[in-house]
């Protein structure tokens, strides 16, 4: 999924886009429709899928990520405290 995503992600790039909002299936190819799963295990799953991304996608500068709430990222900041997610901030 990130490969496709980091494609399409690129491909817009390359046409213009400077904006963009990516969503995707957190769960996909770990849980399908009829498992259950905790909201904490969706947020992990969103905040590695965009990890894993980012580095695909190969910007210069500082890209931003978007998580949903002031919760997710401090989550975000316990599970990865490296400098990246250390300068995250509720706006």
């Amino acid at each position: 999924v990130s490969v496709d995503a980091s494609r399409a992600i690129k491909q817009a790039m390359v046409d213009g886009t400077q904006l963009m909002e990516v969503e995707f299936p957190a769960l996909l190819g770990y849980k399908t429709q009829f498992d259950d799963f905790s909201n904490l295990e969706m947020l992990d799953a969103n905040r590695d899928f965009a990890l894993e991304l980012i580095p695909q996608l190969g910007v210069e500068g500082r890209p931003w990520v978007c998580l949903l709430d002031g919760d997710e990222v401090k989550l975000a900041k316990e599970a990865y405290p490296g400098a990246a997610y250390q300068r995250s901030a509720m706006l």
